[in-house]
């Protein structure tokens, strides 16, 4: 039984139960709440999968799949909805993915630690690095945050409380950007499967944000 770590209104931590398929994903039936007077029942997919490329190269895919769930046409006469859902307009899904690609070196770095623990470390803060940029531009996107937050953005980062997976500073001539490998280890379990061969999301693990 999979399960992934989400935040509820107040800012806790929720670990809904989703039931593991055989391609390495999960799915669970939930309420879905587009709007705080708009509710539908629908089943929610996540998908993990990895391959090596004859290079040494590991790609992993994650990716989220919602199915779309259609109003009917406002009534143009009156402006109104009657606010149901339509099943003919109910098709498709929404969905987002990430591929995460990692070199042959880095996947050395991390499997057989040819560089020792401090090389593995450093191939992880440059995954934590790209990932926390890439977290941190997804929820703003134009400079708005809609993310939840404390406004210290701690929600961004891999443990509640834990250092964000990466940092910044213009105090210098150049910009520095530091990545933070400590306190990713839910993040280091999942490269560690990708990289010798397995599925990314374990058969019994939790996914997502998980509480201290």
């Amino acid at each position: 039984m999979k399960q992934i770590g989400l935040f509820n209104s107040s800012g806790e931590v929720v670990a809904i139960p989703m039931e593991a398929d055989t391609a390495g994903g999960a799915k669970a039936i939930v309420d879905f709440i587009p709007l705080s007077h708009l509710s539908t029942r629908t089943e929610m997919s996540l998908q993990g999968a990895a391959e090596t490329s004859r290079k040494g190269v590991v790609r992993i895919l994650l990716k989220v799949n919602l199915p779309y769930s259609g109003l009917y046409p406002s009534d143009i006469a009156t402006g109104e909805s009657n606010l149901k859902f339509s099943p003919n307009r109910s098709v498709g899904a929404v969905s987002a993915h990430l591929v995460l690609t990692l070199p042959k070196e880095c996947v050395q770095d991390i499997v057989q630690q040819k560089a020792g623990s401090t090389g593995r470390d450093c191939a992880i803060s440059h995954i934590a690095t790209v990932l926390g940029i890439l977290e941190t531009v997804l929820p703003r996107g134009n400079g708005k945050c809609y993310f939840m937050n404390n406004g210290d953005g701690k929600y961004l980062a891999a443990v509640e409380n834990g250092p964000l997976p990466v940092t910044a500073s213009v105090e210098g001539a150049v910009p520095a950007i530091t990545g933070h490998p400590h306190g990713a280890e839910a993040l280091t379990t999942l490269i560690d499967r990708a990289c010798r061969g397995y599925t990314p999301l374990a058969d019994v693990d939790t996914v997502g944000v998980q509480a201290p």
